[in-house]
């Protein structure tokens, strides 16, 4: 009898250890970085949860291969040369409620793959490069010093709610690829400018609110005699002094205000602007003529203290085709139109609108 007790106890035990072997056993991710070889590089071969930012020190030089693994729990930071690469594809870097990465003053960080997510994906008080990888941010994507350089080469950017460039960098942000999904706020603050690299344009998907640089699809303005990528491209090259003509060249989406504070003219040339956000007048004499406006999410122009024209335009808008408080509106020819309900086509001070040309009234 106690034989056959000890038998059936060790059956059970068998059945118990294969019914084990069906489920599966949970991996530890390592709590440190490896060590990178002689060349420099550490390439990841298991998850890593670190207990507490991982650096790399002035002076070193060092490439970061995820290899498809994940890294969680504490920073990066870099304040030396850094390159982030993921061979395997599904490698990321995400720390909750802080930057997933933070390059220092001094430092070069350079990104070509893997995902990244944080408060801010990104911090960024060094010169950053972006090639690619995913990047998404509760707070902002990138968040700039004013000693930081930024330039944009690839990559998809979205925000849960902040802009997708936030701070101030020392030098204008280069954009000559990627996709972005700001927030409401929009791509840049107030404190950052972009530049658009050589041939490309910005382009917006309305209904989205997706913003793309792509290639320019030829030509969008041309201004004495030098035609640019993009209309935004056109309004950073004007300059003080004597209004000059821009000509568009082809039908423009714009993602972002253009708002040049300058004198200049512009002639649609029977072509159509698409503007996500209105476009504000503030300073100089400026001259909008011979095309189409659409605005499908607000006021198509604001004139804050400019002296603005509008001469045969036909401008449809969700709110107002035009307001003016300060300076000037004049409107001359052409059809003004609001979709929303309770708006006027064109809202202004009385004292600052003109409709018709007084020189033949």
């Amino acid at each position: 009898r106690e034989m056959k007790a000890k038998q059936k106890f060790l059956s059970i035990m068998i059945a118990l250890c294969m019914m084990l072997q069906l489920f599966p056993v949970p991996v530890l991710a390592a709590s440190a970085m490896p060590d990178a070889d002689g060349a420099g590089l550490i390439t990841l071969t298991e998850d890593v949860a670190l207990s507490a930012a991982w650096q790399v020190g002035a002076g070193e030089q060092v490439t970061l291969d995820l290899a498809g693994k994940k890294i969680t729990g504490g920073t990066i930071e870099n304040g030396g040369t850094l390159k982030i690469q993921d061979s395997a594809g599904n490698g990321s870097v995400s720390v909750a409620g802080t930057n997933s990465i933070k390059n220092l003053e001094g430092g070069t960080l350079v990104i070509e793959g893997g995902s990244f997510s944080g408060l801010n994906a990104v911090y960024n008080a060094g010169t950053l490069q972006i090639e690619g990888g995913s990047f998404s941010g509760t707070n902002s994507v990138v968040y700039n010093a004013p000693t930081s350089k930024l330039e944009v080469s690839g990559g998809s950017f979205k925000t849960g709610g902040g802009y997708t460039f936030a701070g101030s960098t020392a030098e204008s942000i280069l954009l000559s690829g990627g996709t972005f999904q700001p927030g409401s706020t929009g791509l840049v603050n107030a404190a950052s400018s972009f530049t658009l690299g050589p041939g490309v344009d910005l382009a917006w998907e309305a209904g989205t609110g997706l913003y793309e640089v792509t290639g320019a699809g030829g030509p969008a303005a041309e201004m004495e005699g030098v035609q640019y990528g993009s209309l935004y491209s056109a309004f950073s090259a004007l300059s003080e002094g004597v209004p000059v003509t821009v000509t568009l060249l082809r039908d423009v989406s714009l993602p972002v205000a253009l708002n040049p504070e300058k004198s200049l003219e512009l002639d649609l040339a029977g072509k159509t602007v698409t503007l996500a956000v209105p476009t504000e007048f503030s300073r100089g004499t400026v001259k909008l003529k011979n095309g189409t406006v659409s605005a499908p999410y607000g006021d198509a122009f604001k004139v804050k203290g400019a002296d603005v024209t509008m001469e045969n335009l036909s401008v449809t808008a969700s709110n107002r085709a035009a307001w003016a408080d300060r300076g000037s509106l004049s409107v001359r020819g052409g059809n003004y139109t609001t979709t929303g309900d309770d708006n006027y086509a064109l809202g202004a001070n009385p004292e600052v609108l003109t409709i018709g040309d007084p020189e033949k009234e």
